[in-house]
């Protein structure tokens, strides 16, 4: 029996594996960029002025789930939907902006056929985009249920201290932490190759 608690969640093993998939993605993704870029030439994309404001939603959705995931640790019942809600609510932000950010890039007659740079701007933080959109059921359907376990005193208390939840909490949040992570980076890769 001790040695079975030792051992790694499949849950866990399942998601590092996925963010290890993810990052590869992105990194060959980048260095197609560079290669593209060195053998093809052509005058790198400035960034967006949308991205920036863009990190700040991301960076604070990544923080408001990490005070929730606490709180639920604290069995601060409260607190918790607070963050979830907020977290819910800065992620679609995030959609949304970045929606705006390409229609507006479009509107400036900047396609992803306009170019190498354009079509791998379009193509990486595309690629973050779905991955961001591809985590928000996993938040939806958390958040839905600690609303539906927490009103109910038993109930609550049976939800705070599964194990399960907590452990579901947690993966949530580290996906989170790690696209808000990739976010940046991108966004530094971005900038470095605009100015260099």
């Amino acid at each position: 029996m001790e040695q079975r608690k030792n051992l790694i969640h499949p849950g866990t093993l399942i998601l590092f594996l996925l963010l290890a998939g993810i990052t590869a993605l992105f990194l060959a993704f980048a260095a197609a960029y560079i290669y593209v870029r060195v053998t093809k030439g052509g005058i790198p994309m400035q960034v967006p002025s949308l991205f920036y404001f863009n990190t700040i939603i991301i960076i604070a959705g990544s923080i408001t789930l990490e005070y929730a995931r606490q709180r639920f640790e604290t069995d601060e019942t409260r607190m918790m939907l607070t963050g979830l809600i907020l977290t819910l609510f800065l992620s679609l932000g995030f959609l949304i902006m970045q929606f705006v950010a390409f229609w507006k890039m479009l509107s400036e007659n900047i396609f992803p056929s306009s170019g190498n740079p354009a079509a791998f701007l379009y193509l990486i933080t595309g690629l973050h985009f779905l991955h961001l959109v591809a985590g928000l059921p996993f938040l939806s359907v958390f958040t839905f249920r600690a609303f539906k376990k927490t009103r109910e005193q038993v109930q609550e208390l049976l939800f705070l201290s599964d194990p399960d939840q907590s452990r579901k909490l947690r993966l949530i949040g580290f996906y989170w932490h790690f696209l808000a992570v990739l976010w940046i980076m991108l966004l530094i890769f971005f900038i470095l190759n605009h100015t260099v």
